[in-house]
Order: structure tokens, then sequence, then C-alpha cells
């Protein structure tokens, strides 16, 4: 079970986002480690890690810290989603799939999770589950996944916009 970062602690998780959106991802990941040593129980303390680690190539490190954080917070969202996409990186698309089926659970009405988890499967060709993945996000969210069809058309997408035209 998770523990929740201190003020302070929260404080400091803001200031390493803040290095790693401007570049420095050294400090960043300096904060990140003092502060996944300081509360090693704390799932957020445990993903920034883990987020920096992955940036900065460390995938085996990465991949410990994402597994630590999904174990204290086995129900967030935002931990899986980001673990799937350090997964795609490390081109393990089954891995990326079962996470996206996860997300989907703990959040059914979040259409872009629909639609990676409809890319993820579409990757694996599993054709009936993206299909299925797609129409649930389109029925979430149709104004929305309806453009999408048009934009994949126009960045010549064929797999992508054949898939969205058969939900929408």
């Amino acid at each position: 079970m998770s523990i929740a970062l201190t003020s302070a602690q929260a404080a400091r998780a803001n200031e390493a986002n803040r290095l790693l959106g401007a570049g420095a991802l050294d400090k960043a990941l300096g904060v990140a480690r003092a502060l996944a040593a300081e509360a090693p129980r704390a799932a957020d303390a445990q993903h920034l890690l883990a987020i920096c680690l992955g940036q900065g190539g460390d995938h085996i490190g990465a991949e410990a810290a994402f597994r630590r954080a999904c174990e204290l917070a086995p129900g967030q969202p935002a931990i899986l989603s980001n673990y799937a996409l350090f997964l795609r990186k490390q081109n393990r698309p089954v891995e990326v799939l079962a996470c996206w089926q996860q997300i989907v659970q703990l959040a059914p009405r979040h259409a872009p999770a629909w639609i990676d988890l409809g890319l993820s499967a579409l990757a694996l060709g599993q054709g009936p589950l993206a299909q299925s993945a797609m129409q649930r996000a389109v029925e979430l969210q149709p104004n929305r996944w309806g453009q999408r069809t048009w934009q994949a058309s126009q960045s010549h997408q064929p797999h992508l916009m054949t898939l969205l035209l058969h939900v929408t």
C-alpha cells in the first residue's frame, strides 16, 4: 500500500517535474532519487523515479521503479499508462496491451485509454479487440474520435483509418 508524499515532498516532486520539462534531466534525476530513498513506500516517488530513469536510458532501473510504483498503487491508471508508454518504447507490445487492458478496467470511461488499447491490439493483429476498443472510444467521445478518422486519412495511416471508419 502506498503512502502519500508530505507537502514538502510533493513540492520537491513538482520541482523535479519542472526540471524534466526544462530538459535538466540530471538535476531531476537527483531529486527523484533522493525522494524515492526518503519515501520508498510512496508510489508517486517511485513513479517519478521511473520516468526520470527511463528518460535517462536506465531501462533496468526504470522497469524496477515502475514495478514498485504499480505494486504500491495497483489501481493508479496514470502510473500504468506511463508504464505502458515505457514498455512501448522497449518494443514489448504484449505487455503494453496488458497495461491498457488494466487501465480500461480501472477507468472505463476514459476514451483515450480505449484508443490506446485498440492501437495496441491492432499492432498485435487482434482485429476484433482493436475494433471493439475503438468502438468504445467513439461511443464515449463521438465528436473527438470521429475527427480522428479524418486526421488518419490525411496522414495516410491506412490501417488506423480503416479501423476508425469501421467503428464510426
